[in-house]
């Protein structure tokens, strides 16, 4: 399955300010999204979309500002729903600025592609002041067998079910992934829990714990500035961490230890 390169989606997304990030960030780290507060106008909208997938093909998800949950299910039918959250002092403000963020489905031979595209007309920054906020929420059924690749910024991810090979980008938000088959998982901002993993695995978390559980294959985990703890990995492991504790228990373990900080 071929997907976008992570780096040619990374530059087609919008750049913004370091200020602006760090206030999404503090926003994120700090409260519920969108937690409605005196004075303002919350619009939400649903979106919806049911497709067949055939063959090799698979999932792409491009997304930042809000939850992920996918979770894999019997059958090819992939089910994609989103709720999408406005908030604003001005009601009909809110309600337009809702029916501009758009969710793009395109479908290719390699499979279905999903995009979040916010307006640019206004600062996505969580309400200082009385601006915009807004965010969207994704809950999507996949086939169980399907291939995942997913990019999501500025929220938490959720995995479950899932057999086929899986790649998973997150940033500045918790990533779960429970019950997989093969995966590649990098998260940012945010610990890393992987458990029930029926083929080889690797980890690469920056300023985040990672615990992982139950992977019948090999697995190699990066890490800075966090925890790590390894439990019932039945290939060989290579752990590679700095600046914080690491701890394994398996009854099959190969394991090399490089301490220093990763480059």
């Amino acid at each position: 399955m071929k997907f976008p390169a992570p780096s040619d989606l990374f530059q087609a997304a919008p750049r913004h300010p370091a200020w602006l990030s760090c206030a999404i960030l503090f926003f994120s780290l700090n409260g519920p999204a969108l937690a409605t507060e005196p004075g303002q106008q919350e619009v939400t909208r649903d979106f919806a979309k049911t497709m067949t997938l055939s063959g090799n093909q698979g999932l792409s998800l491009d997304h930042r500002l809000g939850q992920v949950h996918i979770h894999g299910d019997s059958g090819h039918e992939l089910k994609i729903s989103a709720k999408i959250r406005v908030q604003d002092r001005n009601n009909a403000d809110a309600q337009d600025f809702a029916q501009k963020i758009q969710i793009e489905v395109r479908e290719s031979s390699d499979g279905v592609h999903v995009r979040t595209i916010y307006p640019e007309s206004k600062l996505p920054i969580v309400r200082i002041g009385g601006h915009t906020s807004y965010s969207v929420d994704y809950d999507i059924a996949m086939p169980a067998d399907a291939p995942l690749w997913l990019h999501n910024d500025f929220g938490n991810a959720d995995v479950s079910g899932v057999h086929g090979w899986s790649e998973i980008e997150n940033g500045h938000g918790v990533l779960t992934v429970r019950d997989a088959g093969a995966a590649k998982l990098v998260n940012s901002f945010g610990r890393v829990e992987l458990s029930n993993a029926s083929g080889n695995c690797s980890v690469t978390d920056n300023n985040g714990a990672v615990s992982v559980s139950n992977v019948k294959g090999t697995l190699e985990v990066r890490d800075r500035f966090g925890e790590i703890e390894v439990s019932k990995i039945g290939g060989a492991v290579t752990i590679s961490g700095g600046n914080g504790a690491i701890s394994t228990v398996t009854a099959k373990l190969m394991l090399r230890m490089c301490l220093q900080t990763p480059t």
